[in-house]
Parts: structure tokens; sequence; C-alpha cells
């Protein structure tokens, strides 16, 4: 019995198909090549931008550390010991803790290193990065305390240009701490004071005191001499009070006898 014609289905064109044919082939080649392509652009790209930043992170912090451990040791620095104005790669800073003092800060290769009061050498920077045209200057300031001019060039260290990252660095640090001395203090001739007149001490170790050219021990002078809390004492018998006359004429020294007694005798004004 033959099948009734109503109850056939036509052949679908898509059913009919066995697969993809040759230009369909090659077009879907073409457009994945192209995706591909500029995926691995993309990647590339995206790559290269990570690996510099990862250097760039390397150097900042590697130059934040550094400059944090200048700053605390020159900011509480006594004295920055090294010419002024003269530019050198190693810092020479007088400490007023003792087992901080001197504190030295040099560049040794490509690294910088750090030796406190005399012991072994700390280096401040790693493998990492390489340090270069490290300078210190500094600047003496009559008026306030001395700074130091810090300058240095701090690079990634790599021979791959992708990631090569390279920072050039200048900072000036001042001295905040007030200098103190482990020996005597002594001018260089005999022509030297110590302050001025716009510039005066305004005592010497809390205890001589200076007022308005007045002298003060013990005391903040009202008088060219005062003196508070002992006596005036002169241990040489033939030594006194030398007093001047009204007139401006005649001086006379005044002394004290065994007994007591106010003795004068008349010296030269």
């Amino acid at each position: 019995m033959l099948p009734d014609s109503r109850f056939q289905i036509p052949d679908s064109p898509r059913a009919s198909r066995a697969g993809f044919t040759l230009l369909e082939t090659l077009v879907f080649i073409g457009i994945f090549s192209v995706a591909i392509v500029a995926f691995m652009g993309i990647f590339v790209s995206t790559s290269r931008v990570l690996v510099r930043q990862s250097g760039a992170a390397e150097v900042t912090s590697q130059s934040q550390f550094l400059l944090q451990n200048l700053q605390y040791y020159i900011e509480r620095s006594s004295n920055v010991d090294m010419a002024a104005g003269t530019a050198t790669t190693t810092l020479r800073l007088r400490m007023p803790d003792s087992a901080q003092d001197p504190a030295v800060f040099q560049l040794s290769g490509n690294a910088v290193t750090l030796t406190v009061a005399g012991g072994a050498a700390s280096v401040l920077t790693t493998n990492k990065v390489r340090v270069a045209d490290l300078s210190f200057t500094k600047r003496a300031n009559a008026r306030a305390h001395d700074a130091v001019a810090v300058a240095f060039t701090m690079e990634y260290n790599t021979d791959n240009l992708t990631r090569k990252f390279l920072q050039a660095l200048h900072i000036s640090v001042a001295r905040v701490a007030a200098a103190t001395f482990d020996s005597d203090l002594l001018p260089a001739n005999g022509s030297l004071n110590l302050g001025s007149d716009e510039l005066g001490w305004s005592s010497i170790n809390s205890l001589i005191n200076f007022s308005n050219n007045n002298v003060g021990i013990g005391i903040v002078p009202a008088a060219k001499l005062q003196v508070s809390g002992g006596d005036i004492y002169i241990d040489t018998a033939t030594r006194g009070l030398i007093l001047k006359g009204p007139s401006g004429a005649n001086c006379y020294r005044i002394t004290v006898t065994d007994g007591g007694a106010i003795a004068t005798s008349s010296v030269a004004c």
C-alpha cells in the first residue's frame, strides 16, 4: 500500500546539507584568526603594562624606604659632618645618641648602605633596583638649622626594555634637633666671636644668662652684673674690686686686711 501523499513531509533544505561548505569554513577560519590576533595583541599589551607597573612599584617602594631612613637620621642629627656646598657620595651625621653616632650613608656599587656607630653596614636597597648618581650636599643656614640636599637615580634592575623603569629624585631635609658636641668648642683663630649683636645667646647651661647686654649668674639680670644664690669670691689676697673715682682720673682697688678691715690702694685706670 502506497503512503498517502497528503501525509508526506517535504525535505528541508537545511536537513539536506551534510555540513559546512568550503566557503563557510574559510570565512569562519578568517574571522577566528582575526579575533585571535586581536586578543593576543591585547594580552601582550596588558602583560607589558603589568610588568612595567611591577617594576615601577618596586622602584617607588624602595625609594620611599631610602628617603624615610635619610629623613629620620638627618632630622635627628646634631651636626652634618661634611663641608658645606660640596656634593659627595658619603653623608656623615653626628648623632646625640651614642648608640647611633655616627650615622654614615654611602653608595656601595649600585646599593645604598647605612653604618651606625661604627658597626656593620646595612644595605638599604635590594638587588631588584640599581642606584646611581647618589649625592649629598650640605646647605648651611646661618639663622636656622643646616639642611642636606639629596639627589639620586634609581632604576629597576633588568635588561628587558619592556620592564625598564627609572626614577630621579631630588629632596632637601633639614635638621630639627639642637646641635650637641663631643669635644671642646674651639675657634679656628683668635678673632672669632660666639654669637653676635643680632643673634646673641640667651644663656649658657641655663646658669649664665644674658639680657640687654647684662650678665646674670643664676638669674636673668636687671643690671650689668647680677648674682643670685651665691657669693662673689676673690681667692687672691692682692686682688679685689676696682672702682673709679667721680672725676674719672683716679682708680682704687678695694681689698681687706687679715683683721677684716677694708683697705684701698691706688691703681691705674
